[in-house]
């Protein structure tokens, strides 16, 4: 995982208040499409913002909620943002200009390479896919997968798996819940051995 630091600077400027944003990457690589998690100042927490480069083009971010996700409400929003960074020179410093009055925020799945808050009422299609006998209800904002016993540690013919190739260097969080009291064990999250470059949801018997 690549280090960085971030700072908040606030500015002045003639018809709104805003906020410049500088993020330093002291790697000797560059970063491209870079999400990184800032904590916002208290009198911008809630506030519908907007973030812009330099040049004026918008910025991908979305609020970070109590519960993990990624809103573009401001006010489910708790005090942190996720923003993807279009660039940061290496050893050096990328600036963001943070407008406040307009809300700018997107969906999550236009600030991370891979994301699903499974809120859309169904599973997304385009994001997973499923074996023949993995059978997937919606159950609040969440979704259940009914398990089917398995003979072997991982595989077989229940379980979902992304369609987003999930690559060694690729940094995984997930909020996964299992009812052992119905399902008689645990969930694996493990890289598929079918399919390498895919994370396999199933649960374990």
């Amino acid at each position: 995982m690549k280090a960085i630091a971030l700072s908040l600077l606030l500015v002045s400027l003639a018809f709104a208040q805003s906020y410049l944003m500088i993020v330093h990457n002291p790697n000797s690589q560059a970063l491209t499409d870079f999400q990184v998690r800032a904590k916002l100042p208290s009198s911008l927490q809630g506030q519908a913002i907007t973030i812009k480069d330099t040049s004026g083009n918008l910025v991908p971010f979305c609020y970070e909620t109590l519960t993990g996700e990624c809103t573009t409400d401001p006010a489910q929003g708790d005090e942190y943002i996720w923003v993807k960074i279009p660039s940061i020179p290496a050893n050096g410093d990328t600036k963001l200009v943070i407008e406040v009055g307009v809300n700018g925020a997107v969906k999550g799945d236009k600030v991370f390479d891979f994301y699903d808050d499974f809120n859309e009422g169904y599973l997304d299609e385009s994001k997973w896919a499923r074996t023949i006998y993995a059978q997937v209800y919606k159950l609040g904002n969440s979704f259940l997968l009914e398990p089917q016993v398995e003979s072997v540690p991982f595989g077989g013919n229940n379980y979902i798996y992304s369609v987003y190739y999930i690559y060694p260097n690729n940094i995984i969080e997930m909020d996964v819940t299992s009812r052992k009291a119905n399902v008689g064990g645990t969930i694996l999250l493990v890289r598929d051995p079918l399919l390498p470059y895919h994370l396999g949801i199933q649960h374990e018997t």
